[in-house]
């Protein structure tokens, strides 16, 4: 009895195996890249006087790069603080084709609506500039916001969480992934308003239970960044679509 006791408490201290970090340093770090890398990131946007949305050519090509360095600066945060290996939390589990496949097409599915508003649009591709702009803007929201996002939400904030239990880890990641897609965290935290409409709410939420679901039942952050990816490129696709269509 004794030599399976052993073995049922180091199977329950090392999940997953490659991002075993403390509750209270999780925690920390979690708070960390939600709040402060964000509001530098906001500021230092503004100080090229653009919107943080990338609605121009211009933007796009500011935008972009800062979000490339917010992700290198999660990962410098991570590893040094965290003490969590980037290459093992990434491709250490590496996901099957059959579950790749899966849980893409679960996020296809979240990202219908956005994928049917975007598609009759009216938008177009008539220059190469625009071209270009659609494609960085894909990166942006398929590559590295997914990177971003599940690496502060998953492999941190609901590693730290799940310690304490999953239940508690499911419900406090996925409305902290809701709350950080808030439009303004100064209208969230003066007025408590996130300029999101309801169903918006409802369905951040669920999508982060959905990621979190994945993360507990794998271990494989890289099929949550697939299924996050798929959620955030159904938008751009429409846009493809709707051009391809004539819509």
């Amino acid at each position: 009895m004794e030599p399976s006791t052993r073995t049922s408490t180091a199977t329950a201290t090392t999940w997953p195996d490659n991002t075993d970090i403390g509750f209270y340093r999780g925690i920390i770090i979690a708070a960390f890249l939600t709040v402060a890398l964000p509001l530098i990131e906001v500021a230092v946007v503004h100080l090229f006087g653009i919107g943080y949305t990338a609605e121009t050519m211009r933007q796009a090509v500011i935008i972009l790069p800062i979000h490339v360095v917010n992700l290198l600066l999660v990962g410098v945060v991570v590893s040094k603080w965290g003490h969590i290996h980037l290459r093992s939390l990434l491709w250490g589990k590496l996901p099957t084709w059959k579950e790749s496949f899966k849980w893409g097409s679960v996020g296809a599915l979240f990202g219908l609506t956005s994928f049917f508003k975007s598609m009759n649009s009216g938008y177009r591709f008539d220059n190469p500039e625009v071209n270009l702009f659609i494609f960085m803007v894909l990166v942006k929201v398929s590559v590295l916001t997914p990177l971003i996002e599940e690496i502060q939400d998953r492999a941190v904030l609901y590693a730290a969480l799940r310690k304490k239990g999953r239940l508690l880890a499911y419900i406090v990641s996925s409305v902290v992934f809701t709350v950080s897609h808030a439009q303004s965290y100064a209208d969230l935290f003066f007025r408590g308003d996130m300029g999101l409409s309801t169903w918006q709410v409802i369905g951040l939420f669920l999508a982060g239970l959905v990621f979190a679901h994945i993360y507990e039942k794998t271990g494989k952050l890289l099929l949550c960044i697939i299924c996050h990816a798929m959620i955030n490129g159904m938008e751009v696709i429409g846009y493809v679509a709707g051009y391809v269509f004539d819509v």
